[in-house]
């Protein structure tokens, strides 16, 4: 029984490393087939990004700079400032995690900016907050 046992936490520990490899090339593909997609509206392709983005960039993910480029460009192209916003801070998150503290600021500091001009209180301003917090957090430790 102790055989079988420890059979499948083997098993299932060699299939947990796969799966994460192959989940992690699908977010990718996933990705890059919103953002090749130019028959899908510019907010539509954003709102997807983001959904994509976020998670990996908060696992430090620095291999899709490019998609957070590019998000940033179609955001801009929209003129809706909560859409920026969040562009802007996951292009500071992409910036932080790659240690570039200046642009990382400075995109914080616009998402910041782009949230306040709606002219109320938005959660989303908790969420550069923190962003801003694991700047200076990880920078003091360096």
């Amino acid at each position: 029984m102790k055989i079988i046992g420890s059979f499948l936490i083997f098993w299932f520990s060699l299939f947990g490393f796969h799966q994460k490899s192959f989940c992690q090339q699908t977010k990718q593909d996933s990705l890059k087939t919103v953002f090749d997609n130019t028959k899908l509206p510019d907010t539509t392709r954003i709102k997807a990004g983001i959904q994509y983005l976020q998670p990996m960039l908060a696992q430090g993910d620095t291999s899709i700079g490019e998609y957070a480029k590019k998000m940033m460009i179609l955001a801009l192209r929209t003129e809706d400032k909560l859409l920026i916003g969040k562009s802007y801070n996951n292009l500071g998150m992409y910036y932080l995690f790659a240690s570039e503290i200046e642009p990382a600021i400075n995109n914080f500091s616009k998402a910041e900016n782009q949230i306040r001009s709606l002219n109320k209180s938005h959660l989303f301003l908790a969420t550069i907050y923190s962003s801003l917090g694991r700047l200076f957090s990880t920078n003091e430790q360096a």
